[in-house]
């Protein structure tokens, strides 16, 4: 890590929203456009997309948001988006409808995968991982089996699934091709139940990384974070539980050395060489890039130790809506505007 370096946050632009309608969400849609959800009291939620450098608001769609599905794939040139309990894809461009991803799970929530795939999670404990280009499943199953994911890009296709289930002491963890689910490397460990774990891939799809925390409800044990590798399971480090929550809920894979850990409390960046972890003060939005927004529109840059408030002189206090997945763009609410802001490291 680098000694600590302020970053540079540069207001660019603003639209103004009506009295008493309020941003629900954002997703950042390139450098100066952005998809907004907008709500009102007895009114339908409405769907728009604004333009920093343009005061006209273009409608999408209007009706009941059930989950979070706002989704932007630069790479396909794809916004996905949930209204109406229906998945609706459009080309980011020209905003023109191409398809649904159907069907649509009870309280839908959407997250960009590489290579131009979306995965759709709902309350059913179901996900399906989407191809964007042709609007077509590329592997569909039960979440509590499948807890994280790798996707290639170009060359090293097909997509390799990791699984994980617990049962009778036993937790199993197994990478696939989904494609074909013929297993390719898995491992086993022994655990005390009740427990909970979380894995993830690393790149290449190889390698993974694993915690298992046992215990339950306000009373858990020390989450044990392995490394799983072709000489099997070595424990990384163990953190004691925070608050009466286990220390380790889910691993976020950055770079091949790079790891986010988001806890009860406690949240860092892990490298894995080394096995030593950095601070992470912020955990609202998390970009591909590393780069943090805070709920009360902070960035912070994990590679640095730089931070940077989004907040302009005599402006009212900012909500963080959404970073770009290069961590350029962010954009932040008031109580009358959306703001664009752009970073540099």
């Amino acid at each position: 890590m680098h000694s600590a370096q302020p970053l540079k946050a540069v207001f660019t632009g603003a639209q103004p929203i009506p009295s008493g309608v309020w941003i629900s969400g954002a997703a950042t849609l390139g450098v100066d456009r952005a998809a907004v959800l907008l709500r009102q009291d007895d009114a339908p939620d409405r769907l728009v997309v604004m333009d920093r450098r343009s005061p006209e608001v273009t409608p999408l769609l209007e009706g009941a948001c059930d989950g979070w599905v706002c989704v932007f794939d630069a790479e396909t040139d794809r916004l996905v988006i949930e209204m109406n309990r229906r998945i609706f894809v459009f080309d980011a461009s020209s905003l023109a409808p191409v398809g649904e991803l159907s069907p649509a799970p009870r309280r839908a929530m959407g997250e960009l995968a590489l290579g131009g795939r979306v995965l759709i999670t709902g309350s059913d404990a179901a996900w399906t991982l989407w191809d964007l280009r042709t609007l077509s499943v590329i592997a569909r199953d039960d979440q509590r089996l499948v807890r994280h994911w790798w996707v290639g890009p170009g060359a090293t296709d097909p997509v390799i699934l990791l699984r994980s289930v617990v049962q009778d002491g036993r937790w199993r963890t197994w990478t696939e091709r989904a494609d074909t689910g013929e297993t390719l490397r898995e491992a086993v460990v022994e655990v005390s139940e009740p427990c909970e774990t979380t894995a993830a891939l690393l790149p290449g799809g190889e390698t993974w990384l694993g915690a298992v925390t046992e215990g339950q409800g306000s009373t858990w044990g020390p989450s044990a974070v392995r490394w799983f590798t072709a000489q099997g399971p070595q424990t990384l480090l163990t953190l004691e539980s925070v608050r009466g929550a286990p220390s380790v809920l889910r691993l976020i894979v950055l770079t091949s050395e790079h790891v986010y850990i988001q806890g009860g409390g406690r949240h860092h960046l892990l490298h894995l060489p080394t096995a030593t972890l950095s601070p992470c003060p912020q955990d609202h939005l998390l970009s591909p890039s590393g780069m943090m927004l805070s709920g009360d529109g902070v960035a912070f840059d994990p590679w640095s130790g730089g931070v940077a408030e989004l907040r302009r002189p005599d402006a009212q206090p900012p909500s963080g809506m959404a970073i770009s997945p290069d961590g350029a763009t962010a954009l932040v609410s008031t109580a009358d505007s959306l703001e664009w802001w752009a970073i540099t490291r």
